[in-house]
């Protein structure tokens, strides 16, 4: 994904400009939830229990104690100020939370009460001057679809306004409701030149994508803990490594002519002992991302769905707004598993020794003869729709319906997309599909 192409930076609000502390914020949440759960009839009993912060992770609307204490749950960055006057500087800011505005303007004003500007040395600016659109009650996902009225906020009383909002886009004016669509005919910008930032995979993330073709950003405040137990318990993860591979040893000089049956019961005993110590290394509720040996259907969708991810949006601080991420190349299941060493003489053997071998079996022209010369980059799909967008064509497809065209040819092939991990900095990049963009 080049940055540089971005256009617009859009922000969730709660669980992503403003991060709420753990785990006082969870605590509360869990009394008010006991608390409800007495007074409509549970027995007192209830209220002898305990907060355990090693087994929830997170929980949803606590806003009206929240807003009475926002120093003990609200977590404020100094860096914040100056990452907004940063992304103002290069492209358009805009806010879409499905907070009301009363809690927004309290969160958001505590969130750049300092004494200072973006930098220490420079004035002071209110919350608001840092974006170019402001819009609560966004009722997302629903306002990645059909959305709903598109209304003015008055900023004095925190009312709604009486109909629906025709006008230009004027800054300091807050929004309520409205869809994406709105937003991009507002903004000046279509799918691809704008980043979403937000931290539910389904409400920001995924309907983002697929329905508008934005790009993502997935913000896991979990992933500091992952990484910290992925860095800190590395001999777990080689010795799992290294009994996955003994075993593949154990089969290695074996074939479908072989009665030979290898006891591996105690090598299975083993792996499923380190495996369970591994889980456990991340707690009560194990791994966002891995149960046991294969991927959990979180981790799933933030690899086909997130552009970018972290546990905090405000890394992009130290990356220039001209960086490329791009995915490194990644092997198949079937070719990781095979990293141990392979007699290949003997292999060679035993393929002569088949009845027919593979190039017998093959059809003709399986593998076709490869280009001379580089005939397409998809790193270049974004810059070749600009080019037809330009030309005013409709590409092969009649009728202006490219878009259209796009979705449908996504959603039949099911793009595959690749991943990057790095220690201390975790970036996913989708797939360009050939056709324009990573439409979803």
């Amino acid at each position: 994904m080049a940055m540089e192409k971005i256009k617009c930076f859009g922000f969730d609000m709660d669980y992503t400009l403003a991060v709420y502390k753990s785990p006082e914020y969870e605590s509360l949440g869990f009394d008010l939830t006991v608390e409800r759960l007495v007074d409509i009839g549970y027995p007192q009993e209830l209220l002898n229990f305990v907060y355990d912060p090693s087994f929830p992770t997170r929980l949803g609307s606590l806003k009206e104690k929240t807003v009475e204490n926002l120093e003990k749950y609200v977590a404020k960055d100094p860096k914040l100020p100056l990452l907004l006057s940063r992304m103002n500087e290069v492209a358009k800011v805009f806010l879409a939370t499905n907070s009301d505005y009363k809690y927004t303007e309290k969160i958001m004003t505590y969130l750049f009460d300092f004494p200072h500007g973006p930098k220490p040395g420079t004035p002071h600016r209110p919350w608001k001057s840092y974006f170019d659109m402001i819009l609560v009650d966004a009722r997302k996902p629903v306002f990645f679809g059909e959305g709903t009225v598109l209304r003015q906020v008055d900023t004095t009383t925190g009312r709604l306004r009486i109909g629906t909002y025709t006008g230009p886009l004027q800054h300091g004016i807050v929004y309520s409701g409205g869809s994406s669509d709105i937003v991009c005919d507002l903004l000046g910008a279509k799918g691809k030149d704008i980043i979403y930032i937000g931290d539910h995979i389904f409400g920001d993330i995924l309907k983002s994508k697929k329905r508008q073709g934005w790009r993502t950003f997935l913000v896991i405040p979990e992933l500091a803990q992952e990484l910290h137990v992925w860095t800190d318990k590395s001999s777990i993860f080689e010795e799992l490594q290294s009994l996955e591979c003994f075993l593949a040893e154990l089969y290695k000089h074996l074939d479908s002519s072989s009665n030979e049956r290898p006891d591996i019961s105690s090598l299975q005993r083993r792996i499923k002992k380190v495996t369970h110590d591994m889980d456990m290394c991340y707690g009560m509720m194990g791994s966002l991302f891995r149960s046991g040996s294969r991927q959990t259907l979180f981790a799933s969708q933030v690899m086909r769905y997130a552009d970018l991810y972290a546990a905090s949006f405000i890394n992009l601080l130290y990356y220039p707004f001209s960086y490329l991420f791009r995915a490194a190349h990644v092997l198949s299941p079937l070719a990781t598993r095979n990293r141990h060493d392979v007699d290949l003489k003997g292999m060679e053997y035993k393929r002569h020794q088949l009845t027919r071998s593979v190039s017998e079996i093959q059809p003709p022209h399986f593998f076709p003869q490869p280009p001379q010369e580089i005939t397409h980059c998809h790193d270049e799909d974004d810059d070749e729709e600009e080019e037809e967008e330009e030309g005013g064509g409709g590409g092969a497809v009649e009728g202006g319906h490219f878009r259209d065209h796009v979705q449908k040819i996504t959603d039949d092939a099911c793009v595959l997309n690749r991943a990057q991990q790095v220690f201390g900095t975790w970036t996913w990049e989708m797939a360009c599909d050939g056709t324009g963009g990573a439409v979803m």
